[in-house]
């Protein structure tokens, strides 16, 4: 099943074509969504079967006040996914200021233009696009990263192709309606 191009990753009854990485704890469907209820010890988080270099991602996630996760893309099975690929951040942090730690960074590298988090548990709307050198977040119908990694000293030499991951920070968050559109390079 296809949408003006975008392929569902998530069929919203199981979690057929994720692979668990480290271990299996906390990750479960409920309710049409992926549901991570915090559980297991470690740096757990699910993937795509394989690697995506340029495309569009589109998901809608939901978390607590306080909550901590991300998504990751063009991660690497080794090593922190946000380190040895990409981490937008995801927390609980509605109303406060935004920085390379906030919901909509790359995490630990570059804030969004502002924080648009939504209270807790609301869900919210992203969009990452990756093509080639270039990032762009759209989170909640507001742009709020678009970066050349080629010309960022701390994303320069990270890759241009990996995994698409879903992360267990040992707090409760749920994903749903995600799906990817593959760009020609």
């Amino acid at each position: 099943m296809q949408d003006d191009g975008f392929v569902p990753l998530f069929d919203g009854k199981t979690l057929h074509g994720w692979e668990h990485v480290d271990n299996d704890a906390g990750w479960s469907v409920k309710d049409g969504a992926i549901d991570c209820d915090g559980a297991g010890q470690g740096r757990n988080w699910i993937r795509t079967q394989r690697p995506y270099a340029d495309f569009v991602l589109r998901l809608e996630f939901a978390i607590g006040d306080g909550g901590n996760s991300g998504v990751f893309v063009r991660s690497q099975l080794d090593g922190r996914p946000a380190y040895n690929g990409f981490e937008m951040q995801i927390l609980g942090d509605h109303g406060m200021p935004a920085s390379p730690k906030s919901t909509g960074a790359l995490y630990d590298a570059v804030a969004p233009a502002h924080n648009v988090a939504k209270r807790a548990w609301e869900w919210q709307d992203v969009e990452i696009t990756c093509v080639g050198p270039r990032i762009a977040i759209v989170l909640n119908s507001e742009r709020i990263v678009d970066v050349n990694c080629d010309e960022h000293d701390l994303l320069v030499n990270r890759p241009r192709q990996g995994y698409i991951g879903l992360q267990n920070h040992h707090t409760p968050v749920k994903f749903r309606n995600v799906r990817v559109s593959e760009l020609a390079g």
